[in-house]
């Protein structure tokens, strides 16, 4: 690649990197936290930061659908202010965690709801939809 080439290069990606970096920055303040006794979850990057414990679970909604990019699960806890976490939002990391999430919700009361899951649902984590923890 020729010299002029690489500048015209190196101005585009350095233009798209100016743009992408205040995005990547402000999202990283949104998400949640999993704890031994609670949940920290911030909806928002502007938003401040919610304290849930585990008993604040009313229900657990599971699905699995079949997108353009293949076979997707999710974990959604509701709370009792209506807030809702997909807590299977990063795969690896839910599957990881999936025996912490078990034994914070051991003895407590809610709903289980897995009619989301597709029949042929092909997600390795399948089992964890299916069944209440």
């Amino acid at each position: 690649m020729s010299p002029y080439y690489q500048r015209i290069f190196l101005k585009y990606y350095l233009l798209v990197l100016m743009c992408m970096i205040p995005i990547a920055a402000v999202a990283s303040f949104s998400g949640f936290c999993l704890q031994q006794q609670t949940i920290l979850y911030r909806d928002k990057p502007w938003t401040s930061e919610k304290t849930y414990s585990w008993q604040e679970i009313t229900e657990i909604d599971t699905f699995c659908t079949l997108g353009s990019k293949g076979w997707g699960g999710g974990f959604v806890i509701d709370l009792r202010d209506g807030t809702t976490i997909n807590l299977a939002g990063w795969t690896t990391s839910f599957i990881a965690v999936y025996p912490d999430i078990v034994k914070a919700l051991e003895g407590h009361k809610f709903a289980f709801n897995s009619t989301g899951v597709a029949p042929g649902c092909n997600v390795p984590y399948l089992r964890l939809l299916v069944q209440p923890p």
